[in-house]
């Protein structure tokens, strides 16, 4: 079996989600721009004709692999609770990141910054903005995964109050690294009834 068909197994077993039913909330987002680095980017929701770019980012972000493939995005954007951002510098895409927002929690499903992109601070201004929308919505909490072994995303996520919850056992199965699961508990709560940044 593929480590992609593994990785989406596993992702589409997840019991996080267990109190979203029926109706699904519809996550609005409005395009923006901001400096980082320097330089102006704009940050916008991904659209199918973004994920060849994704694809290849992915590669640059993660030593020439491809943990998602075009399926498992296309499939990932087309759920109406599911919001991935694209960041570009111009025509190039410099960032992503997705979350799945359901009445309680807000989950962080990727995130990833181009290699000469990072430590420039635009995987924080995600995540922040990340965090935010989950606010926006009233959810209690926010939640990740990482990998043991990754201490730059762990630093990062304990600088924005993320604490460890536990650990999932070779939850990495192409390498069988153990995943740390970090939470952010939330104490703004707003009534859920759209978000427009």
């Amino acid at each position: 079996m593929s480590q992609t068909v593994i990785m989406w197994k596993k992702f589409k077993q997840h019991n996080y989600f267990s109190h979203f039913k029926k109706q699904p909330l519809k996550v609005e987002f409005q395009p923006f721009v901001f400096v980082v680095a320097g330089q102006t980017v704009q940050v916008m929701r991904a659209k199918p004709d973004d994920i060849s770019n994704m694809l290849l980012l992915e590669t640059q972000a993660y030593d020439g692999e491809t943990p998602w493939n075009a399926e498992v995005f296309q499939s990932e954007l087309a759920k109406p609770n599911l919001l991935y951002l694209v960041v570009y510098q111009s025509s190039t895409l410099i960032a992503y990141a997705g979350v799945r927002i359901n009445k309680l929690e807000g989950h962080i499903t990727n995130l990833a910054v181009a290699p000469n992109w990072q430590g420039q601070g635009l995987g924080t201004r995600l995540m922040q903005i990340m965090i935010e929308l989950a606010q926006k919505w009233g959810c209690e909490y926010v939640s990740l995964e990482v990998r043991v072994d990754n201490l730059v995303a762990q630093k990062l996520y304990c600088q924005l109050g993320f604490s460890t919850t536990f650990v999932r056992p070779n939850y990495y199965q192409e390498t069988q690294t153990d995943g740390l699961n970090m939470v952010l508990k939330l104490t703004q709560k707003q009534d859920k009834k759209g978000i427009k940044f």
